[in-house]
């Protein structure tokens, strides 16, 4: 039990962690902010950057991972016995749809953006095409009960990526 706690306060923080550079990331992109030099690649600032998949996809892993923060305090404080299923679901769902975005950005992007995956990865998109997709995906296969997810659920994963492509 002592083993299944240190799982859940781990999780718990980089949940947290996560949710706080999605916010910072998106408010940062929102109005424009940037604290790195290099030139704007798939860059909008206002309601214009969340044209971009990558946009949806971290400000999507960032309410889940909130939301399953909350309920690992729930279950730490024991006024929850166990996390749902179904946010498990969302939370493979969420993680699925930022290892898409990191996947693309390291596996094609890189190649042929200009200036290569430097330009990829100034002011937030460093959080949302790297920090942020690392860090879901650690969570989710470290520390959270991946055994809970069965095959047939798997396909929640491709939800946010064929609603983006619609």
């Amino acid at each position: 039990m002592e083993q299944n706690r240190k799982k859940i306060v781990a999780s718990l923080v980089i949940n947290f962690v996560i949710f706080a550079l999605v916010v910072v990331a998106s408010v940062f992109m929102f109005v424009g902010y940037t604290f790195m030099p290099n030139k704007l690649v798939l860059h909008s600032t206002k309601l214009g950057m969340l044209k971009f998949f990558t946009v949806q996809s971290n400000i999507f892993v960032g309410v889940v991972a909130f939301v399953f923060a909350l309920y690992e305090i729930f279950v730490l404080c024991g006024k929850k016995d166990k996390i749902p299923k179904v946010l498990y679901i969302l939370k493979f769902t969420a993680t699925s749809a930022v290892a898409l975005t990191f996947s693309v950005v390291f596996g094609y992007l890189e190649f042929i953006a200009k200036g290569g995956i430097v330009s990829l990865l100034g002011n937030s998109n460093m959080f949302f095409h790297l920090i942020v997709p690392v860090l879901a995906i650690f969570v989710f296969v470290a520390f959270e009960r991946t055994d809970i997810i069965r095959f047939k659920d798997t396909i929640w994963g491709f939800v946010p990526a064929a609603c983006y492509a619609v």
